[in-house]
């Protein structure tokens, strides 16, 4: 969704929210420490590019490098990233679809998958992962995204459990959080 669809969304989360947030964004690897620098100050909290068994840890972020895919694994600890250079089907690198994909089988009902504007279906695949093991996935809405391919996408396909803006969206992961 780039920085306007995701400020929106980071600035609705409460400071206090600190369940781990993994983020892959369509960048090339030279934009990567930029745009962690970015999200750092939105979020109000610590970003860390993703590296080999980087563990996930309450409280932060973790952003995709620009030149391989999040994949999460389980560790005796809780869980950590992988990196994964192999061509996606969506043919985007980073892609979406194999961090939801790996999300799902780690967390299962616990996830909860968010897209924001995009072209194309990157996120798709990994939406019904995520859903088939009981998490939930929001999307942006048509009016608020500049492009609405990939959450278009999940929306036309069923797949999503709530539709919104960024700063809705932001509210509906506060609230999901406090109720659970």
């Amino acid at each position: 969704g780039g920085i306007h669809a995701i400020a929106p969304l980071l600035r609705a989360l409460p400071d206090d929210l600190d369940v781990p947030i993994l983020i892959t964004q369509h960048l090339p690897a030279s934009f990567t420490d930029y745009f962690a620098q970015q999200l750092a100050a939105l979020a109000r909290r610590p970003v860390d590019v993703a590296a080999d068994s980087l563990r996930i840890q309450r409280g932060r972020m973790i952003l995709a490098p620009g030149d391989a895919h999040i994949r999460v694994v389980p560790t005796i600890e809780g869980a950590a990233t992988r990196l994964d250079r192999t061509p996606a089907v969506s043919g985007c690198m980073p892609s979406v679809d194999p961090m939801f994909e790996s999300v799902a089988e780690v967390f299962g009902a616990r996830a909860l998958a968010v897209v924001l504007s995009g072209m194309g279906r990157d996120g798709c695949r990994g939406a019904e992962r995520i859903r088939a093991t009981g998490g939930v996935v929001a999307v942006q809405d048509q009016g608020s995204s500049v492009v609405w391919g990939m959450p278009g996408a999940i929306a036309v396909s069923g797949l999503a459990s709530t539709i919104g803006t960024p700063e809705e969206l932001g509210a509906f992961i506060a609230r999901r959080k406090r109720s659970a």
